[in-house]
């Protein structure tokens, strides 16, 4: 996967913070280390589990890059977390944010 220049440390603290607004907006209560927690498990199933199988999908598709559409591919195997992806995109269709591709 292309680096971005997202340091490891940077990469946690915005997964950090993703983490508690979500606990916030579901009135879910977590510790700072609870989060932290949670943040490197995300962290760590991304590398071993997501990543490569996104790079799959875009060499499959003789691409160097991976798009949004590997990502459906992927989000294919859970319906909820695919139905979710779909909304995500269909309203930032509708707001007109091309956003990466």
């Amino acid at each position: 996967m292309a680096d971005k220049g997202l340091d490891g440390k940077e990469f946690l603290r915005d997964l950090a913070l993703i983490v508690e607004s979500e606990t916030r907006k579901h009135s879910v209560e977590m510790t700072p280390k609870a989060i932290l927690s949670l943040a490197e498990v995300v962290e760590a199933m991304l590398i071993e589990r997501i990543a490569p199988d996104l790079e799959a999908f875009a060499e499959h598709g003789k691409r160097s890059t991976v798009t949004v559409d590997d990502v459906r591919l992927l989000a294919r195997r859970s319906e909820d977390l695919a139905n979710h992806l779909n909304s995500f995109l269909k309203n930032k269709d509708q707001k007109g944010d091309p956003g990466p591709s």
